[in-house]
């Protein structure tokens, strides 16, 4: 086996590309798993030397490489055969039986989508089966069942079609296939909360909602509020409050708080320096209006 010096000295292994897509769905399964990003991983390391883990272009050029057809497809672009085209997956601790269990949830779901026709471009799966002890998987290209070396029963492998590592749609929908009804506790616990916000009442947004009438919808409260809010606004705006009274008010309330303000500084200047209060009015009046240098 090559050393990773070796193999990181050659051009190919430099010229690999994992696509932005690529990652953003690595990213997205890693997050709706509630598992470390790096627990989802796409180019492979010393011990992969053929496969989806490796660029089609390392595939057929590098002096490592141990199959030359496995995995190469015709027609590609030369920026399609940089890409890597592979996805594992750790959803929880290796070796445990919760990570086997979640790892055979996830193989099943994407078995039960390829064979449905809902994943084409997934060329193959491969992952620990509802016994925990064997590996199972699914051959896209041949339309059959697959397995793999027992480390599958710890991880899940994707591997994809090297012409869709930039269709973001594609990458969209394998993350939510992935990700499934397999979440992580706090995601559980934030769509129960929305749940029981929507349907049994309590609070809404993080605050009590005010509730008018007998509606126990917290979240439909919380908006049907929100709409009576800025309906009053509205209305004062259009003119069919008394808008006039409430200027009023505010000028009154303005002159109330300048008048305070004008008898706690004359009470607390020195009887040599005391003013009259209409001089000290007219001062305030140009600090306020910026005329104070």
């Amino acid at each position: 086996m090559p050393t990773a010096a070796q193999l990181h000295a050659e051009s190919f292994w430099q010229r690999e590309q994992i696509t932005p897509e690529l990652a953003e769905c690595c990213a997205a399964i890693a997050a709706g798993l509630g598992i470390p990003r790096g627990d989802v991983g796409t180019k492979g390391d010393e011990k992969h030397l053929k496969g989806h883990h490796r660029s089609q272009e390392w595939l057929l050029n590098s002096r490592f490489c141990t199959n030359r057809t496995y995995t190469v497809q015709a027609g590609l672009t030369t920026e399609q055969a940089r890409h890597i085209a592979a996805i594992d997956i750790v959803p929880g601790a290796w070796g445990t039986t919760e990570n086997r269990r979640r790892t055979a949830a996830i193989t099943a779901r994407l078995v039960a989508a390829m064979k449905a026709g809902e994943l084409n471009e997934v060329l193959e799966v491969y992952g620990a089966a509802p016994d925990l002890q064997t590996v199972t998987g699914w051959n896209n290209r041949e339309d059959r069942p697959a397995s793999a070396n027992d480390s599958h029963l710890d991880h899940v492998h994707l591997g994809i079609d090297r012409r869709k590592l930039r269709d973001r749609a594609f990458l969209q929908r394998l993350a939510s296939f992935v990700m499934g009804d397999d979440m992580s506790a706090k995601a559980e616990s934030e769509v129960h909360a929305l749940w029981q916000g929507t349907y049994f009442g309590g609070n809404s947004c993080g605050r009590k909602v005010p509730f008018q009438g007998s509606s126990s919808n917290a979240l439909v409260a919380k908006a049907d509020y929100t709409v009576q809010l800025l309906e009053t606004i509205l209305t004062a705006v259009k003119g069919e409050a008394d808008t006039a009274a409430i200027l009023t008010r505010i000028d009154q309330r303005a002159a109330e708080l300048r008048a305070g303000l004008v008898a706690d500084i004359l009470a607390a200047l020195p009887p040599d320096r005391r003013a009259s209060p209409a001089e000290l009015e007219t001062a305030l009046e140009r600090a306020l209006a910026g005329g104070v240098e």
